[in-house]
C-alpha cells in the first residue's frame, strides 16, 4: 500500500523511484506498452482528417460550395 503522506507532497516521481514507492506496476517504453496491449486488445488505427487548407477558401462557407448549412447565405460582399 502506498503511503500517501510520504508521496503526496507535490513532487514528481519518475521511473525506478516511482516503482520503488509503489506508484507504478511496471516500467516500459511506449512502444513496449503498445506491443503488450496488441496481444490482448483490439486496436484501431486513427488517422488525422485531411488538411482543410488544401480546399478552396469558400469550401466550408454556407452557400459557397455546399460545405455548410444555410442555403444561399453569403458571408462575403
Amino acid at each position: 500500500m502506498v503511503d500517501v503522506e510520504a508521496v503526496g507532497t507535490g513532487e514528481v516521481w519518475q521511473g525506478r523511484e516511482a516503482k520503488a514507492l509503489g506508484l507504478v506496476d511496471e516500467i516500459m517504453t511506449s512502444e513496449e506498452y503498445l506491443a503488450w496491449r496488441l496481444l490482448t486488445h483490439d486496436v484501431v488505427k486513427v488517422s488525422p482528417a485531411p488538411d482543410a487548407r488544401r480546399f478552396p477558401g469558400s469550401f466550408f462557407l454556407p452557400g459557397q460550395g455546399g460545405g455548410g448549412r444555410g442555403g444561399g447565405a453569403s458571408l462575403g460582399p
